[in-house]
């Protein structure tokens, strides 16, 4: 089984302030939130202060903490930063273990046997910007700032409902996971319907510690069952659910999920010993509007707003203008088509502080 050790406690953040003052940082979180906890930049949210911290964003940050020896007895031990905005570099005692650049995705390294002195170094977005557009020439964008040249959430730019406070950090969950044998990296669904059922196909990709031992791959939804062999490090297995519940834009009918789990087997059948565990998630069939959606004409629908602020955690179920009061009588949009687009300043320029369980998700 798959052992995990978090790492969120402990950091320091490094302020450029030419003292070398190291201040407590929150993990997850982000530079700006650092800063304002340490009383050192005014409540960009008040006032015109967003224009007193326009700063932030032009300088490097460091973030750095120890990073434990040992742990459970394991073939493998990965760092995993599951967000990281945006561009920085990962080094363990001075040594790199990486560079990054894109928010949007999770990143692992491996570091079995390490431990030392952990440090990210972030950069300027706006020096990354500077130079994509060297190397790749002017592009189109609707906003003076350079959000079309880094992979960054745009409203950390600025947008007509925000303001502009251009973040860095580590932004989600940062651990180790120790593991042995095997374990699923990569999950592509295919999902489909056909004639009332709901046909799934998972990609599976499969990361070994050594060795190409062959594998099985199973996966269940809705009390379906199947295995498949993994040749080497990628195989598809296939599941036909029948009688599936559709999933409809809100108003029209209910929005079922089902859940999805996989689980590696060896040869003989057995679950991968000290591997990384099962893969869970949830998916939905979603009807073709061409063959069963409602006859009526559909449109689509978008929404934004930005009353709760654009730092994310300062968000909170209860606090008002938050989007878990976003309910079918508040904010909350009702779609006539079967895509929809939602644009939310609550969530918006420091991710760091949004939070991810369902209650503040949008009912859109």
């Amino acid at each position: 089984m798959r052992q995990v050790t978090p790492l969120t406690d402990g950091w320091t953040l490094h302020h450029p302030d030419g003292t070398g003052q190291a201040l407590p940082a929150s993990v997850p979180g982000c530079v700006h939130t650092d800063l304002l906890a340490a009383g050192l930049i005014p409540d960009p949210f008040l006032g015109r202060d967003e224009t007193e911290v326009a700063w932030v964003g032009r300088r490097t940050w460091t973030y750095e903490r120890e990073l434990p020896a040992g742990g459970p007895a394991h073939e493998r031990t990965d760092l995993v930063f599951d967000g990281l905005d945006t561009v920085a570099e990962i080094l363990l005692d001075g040594r790199p273990l990486g560079r990054v650049r894109n928010m949007h995705r999770s990143y692992r390294f491996d570091v079995t046997g390490l431990s030392g002195r952990l440090t990210v170094r972030f950069a300027s977005v706006y020096d990354e910007a500077d130079a994509v557009r060297a190397a790749v020439g002017d592009r189109p964008g609707a906003y003076p700032e350079p959000y079309q040249y880094v992979r960054k959430m745009a409203c950390s730019f600025g947008w007509d409902w925000g303001p502009t406070l251009v973040t860095a950090g580590i932004w989600r969950r940062v651990r180790l996971e120790h593991w042995s044998a095997a374990r699923i990296a990569r999950v592509r669904p295919l999902v489909t319907v056909a004639d009332g059922a709901g046909v799934v196909e998972p990609a599976v990709d499969v990361e070994r510690t050594e060795g190409g031992a062959p594998l099985d791959v199973e996966a269940s939804v809705g009390g379906v069952r199947a295995r498949a062999r993994i040749e080497g490090t990628a195989g598809t297995v296939r599941l036909r659910v029948p009688d599936v519940r559709l999933w409809w834009p809100r108003g029209y009918d209910e929005q079922p999920l089902y859940d999805v789990e996989l689980t590696l087997f060896d040869s003989e059948g057995r679950w991968t010993p000290g591997g990384a565990g099962p893969a869970s998630g949830r998916w939905s069939w979603t009807p073709r509007p061409t063959r069963t959606a409602p006859a009526s004409p559909w449109w689509s629908t978008g929404s934004g707003c930005s009353r709760a602020g654009s730092t994310g955690s300062r968000t909170t179920p209860s606090r008002p203008g938050s989007p878990a009061n976003a309910t079918a009588g508040g904010w909350s949009r009702r779609p006539r088509r079967a895509w929809t687009w939602c644009g939310c300043g609550v969530a918006g320029s420091t991710r760091a502080r949004t939070s991810t369980t369902p209650a503040t998700s949008w009912a859109c």
